[in-house]
């Protein structure tokens, strides 16, 4: 990872991002948490010492509760390290509610921020152009996903 960080960026990346963050360097540690905790330090301190923005994607842990909305940090997979290190958690989530006219809602909610912003939107995806629309609601998600204001949000444009 810090071979692949430095050649990256001597190559002019200015942003990395990392999928599967779960499988970076799995077979160095004794067990999950420890590498989840080794992998998030690293990437941190390379991050900072390469003045570089990284986007890591992970995985849902598999038993979310179903009255969840839109899941939060606690449901990553080995979620406590991961979010000590992040600067910010963005979780995506589609609705389950029904598409209109080909647009389906998906929630967007950052659930950590360093700099103090807690903010969540819904979305409509429209299928037919393969794009988000321009238009958003900005919406109220509490602390477990559960509730979305007083209500499950409907209608999103």
């Amino acid at each position: 990872l810090e071979q692949d960080f430095k050649r990256v960026v001597e190559a002019g990346c200015q942003v990395i991002i990392l999928d599967h963050l779960d499988y970076f360097d799995a077979y160095s540690y004794d067990n999950d948490l420890q590498h989840t905790k080794r992998l998030m330090k690293t990437i941190r301190r390379l991050q900072d010492q390469y003045k570089v923005a990284v986007i890591g994607f992970s995985q849902l842990r598999k038993n979310i509760d179903k009255n969840i909305i839109v899941p939060t940090y606690d449901d990553l997979y080995g979620s406590g390290d991961k979010v000590k290190q992040a600067t910010l958690v963005l979780m995506v989530a589609r609705s389950d509610d029904d598409p209109v006219d080909g647009v389906y809602p998906t929630y967007f909610n950052l659930s950590k921020d360093r700099f103090g912003s807690k903010e969540a939107c819904i979305i409509g995806y429209n299928i037919r152009t393969n794009k988000y629309e321009k238009e958003y609601k900005d919406i109220k998600i509490y602390a477990r996903g559960t509730k979305i204001g007083n209500k499950k949000v409907k209608e999103f444009a």
